[in-house]
């Protein structure tokens, strides 16, 4: 299953091109990839420096 942009899913499921089921799914698909991007993302960021 590909990551649509939410939009284009949203309009797929508004359209009758794909289910409830399926809508959900590509959401959570979603959401999953941007979670993983956000954890990699934090995860390089610099720890903040607490001595000012």
């Amino acid at each position: 299953m590909t990551v649509e942009p939410i939009e284009q899913v949203i309009k797929l499921w508004e359209t009758g091109q794909i289910t409830v089921e399926q809508a959900i799914g590509k959401i959570l698909l979603w959401l999953r990839t941007h979670d993983q991007r956000l954890t990699k993302l934090e995860a390089q960021r610099p720890s903040p420096n607490l001595s000012h």
